[in-house]
């Protein structure tokens, strides 16, 4: 994935992957600054409990309003087609 874009982000780098998805260092073209995407294994996203604990979690972080807290956004699904990648959601 590195050197791909999805949506205004381009991939840089791959941080660090575990249980609960991969995460990737990327280029927000259009704020031009650095952020950290996160995307879920499948599996995951299929388990209902697992996505509503998930999506709780992103917005319990969404309402944080401090200079040194991160911007969380939710989205369900990624769509993969040979090299090109897209959001839907």
């Amino acid at each position: 994935m590195i050197g791909e874009s999805i949506s205004h982000y381009t991939i840089l780098d791959k941080i660090g992957e575990g249980g609960m998805g991969v995460v990737y260092k990327a280029e927000d073209t259009k704020l031009k600054r650095t952020v950290a995407l996160k995307f879920l294994p499948r599996e995951l996203m299929r388990e209902k409990e697992a996505l509503k604990s998930i999506t709780e979690n992103v917005e319990k972080a969404a309402e944080m309003d401090h200079v040194l807290a991160m911007i969380l956004y939710l989205k369900t699904s990624v769509v993969r087609n040979d090299s090109k990648s897209s959001w839907n959601g």
